[in-house]
């Protein structure tokens, strides 16, 4: 086994420790997630893109999240194989149940009101928006659904959900204790002068800056980094495993 890992990641690190006492032969490089944020440096280092090329040959597996385009065509004309974890719906869906259940977690220990007994409102309906719902249904509370998907939104007012569809504007958050936001759409308009109104807490889950100027913004970024690491790392081993699978059954 030969696997080289860049970046510091402790998930990436689980997935490494998995797959050095699972298989055999394998040549693997691990990259953190997302790979890259400026498009040239390898996230969390100084280290540049283009240097990692000449460390890699055409036996490599390659393992990342929004490999930069430049990357992946250099690895393919090397021969190398490489997985883009963000073209992995399994990854996404897991990444988002990860994601949902560390917000639970901290609004469980941190609030003290329990979730039934607040006023929620969750922002977006894509994937930790619906596992964020499920949860905190489950376990008594209704959420306020903000969504822009009309079909969600159909379907939802269909099934009783309290559910506001929103195109652009401003969100009217009156009347809540909680607002999650799960979605990249800029929110600050909805908090004039960047205040949260008494009594309201905001918890941020989506990347990007959506709540600019906005003071008090509780933000929980890479979840499953940062809190569930072992889990995160498990998602990351099991998507290579698949990958593995369908090369062999391919």
């Amino acid at each position: 086994m030969n696997i080289k890992k860049y970046g510091d990641s402790k998930r990436c690190d689980v997935a490494k420790a998995l797959f050095e006492g699972a298989v055999e032969r394998l040549r693997l490089v691990f990259l953190p997630i997302p790979t890259s944020r400026d498009g040239k440096h390898i996230n969390g280092t100084d280290i540049e893109i283009d240097r990692i090329i000449g460390e890699i040959d055409g036996e490599c597996l390659v393992v990342g999240y929004k490999i930069p385009r430049s990357l992946c065509d250099r690895l393919a004309t090397r021969g190398s194989k490489y997985i883009d974890l963000n073209l992995d719906e399994k990854f996404q869906e897991e990444n988002a149940r990860i994601s949902a259940m560390g917000a639970v977690g901290y609004i469980l220990a941190n609030f003290d009101r329990c979730v039934f007994d607040m006023r929620i409102g969750i922002v977006g309906y894509g994937r930790i928006g619906k596992e964020l719902f499920r949860y905190l249904t489950f376990l008594g509370a209704k959420p306020r659904v903000y969504t822009t998907n009309e079909q969600s939104a159909l379907s939802l007012s269909e099934n009783s959900v309290d559910v506001r569809l929103t195109v652009g504007g401003v969100r009217d958050f009156s009347g809540l204790d909680l607002v999650i936001n799960t979605a990249p759409t800029d929110l600050s308009p909805s908090f004039p002068n960047g205040i949260i109104p008494d009594g309201m807490r905001v918890i941020e889950l989506a990347s990007g800056e959506n709540f600019a100027g906005v003071f008090g913004v509780e933000r929980l970024p890479s979840i499953p980094e940062k809190m569930y690491s072992r889990s995160g790392g498990i998602a990351y081993y099991k998507a290579i495993i698949r990958f593995l699978k369908e090369e062999c059954n391919g």
